[in-house]
């Protein structure tokens, strides 16, 4: 008895850590609908971007689903050594397991300005679809 509870034990373990440690589907190409499926529990999604101009990526929450919460915001600086070379903003959500019920698609808007102007320099609308 004691060895089936520290084998459940061991399970639930590895079964915890490899979700918290899983790996988010990186989305690199928003110009096309990406497809999910139930194992896909976060999603990263990577946008151009280049700091010194002063443009940054904002998401907006008026149209955000239900479905997804944000998770992070992070810069990646380039590799390039070059003065005003551009990285990549990568924000990253958790997707809602009843997301998974019914076939649905999730829609993410993005606008790319500067903080504190009112014109939007880039628009950017993500298409998710579960199944």
């Amino acid at each position: 008895m004691k060895k089936l509870f520290l084998n459940l034990i061991l399970s639930l373990t590895i079964i915890m850590s490899s979700a918290i440690n899983a790996v988010p589907l990186m989305i690199t190409d928003p110009s096309k609908p990406i497809v999910l499926n139930a194992s896909q529990s976060e999603v990263a999604v990577s946008l151009p971007s280049n700091a010194t101009t002063g443009y940054s990526w904002f998401l907006v929450m008026s149209k955000m689903s239900p479905l997804l919460t944000p998770v992070s915001h992070t810069y990646q600086k380039p590799d390039s050594k070059l003065i005003g070379a551009g990285g990549v903003e990568i924000f990253t959500f958790k997707v809602d397991p009843s997301a998974f019920i019914v076939p649905t698609k999730i829609s993410l808007h993005f606008v790319y300005q500067k903080s504190w102007e009112q014109e939007v320099g880039k628009k950017m609308e993500l298409v998710l679809l579960t199944n």
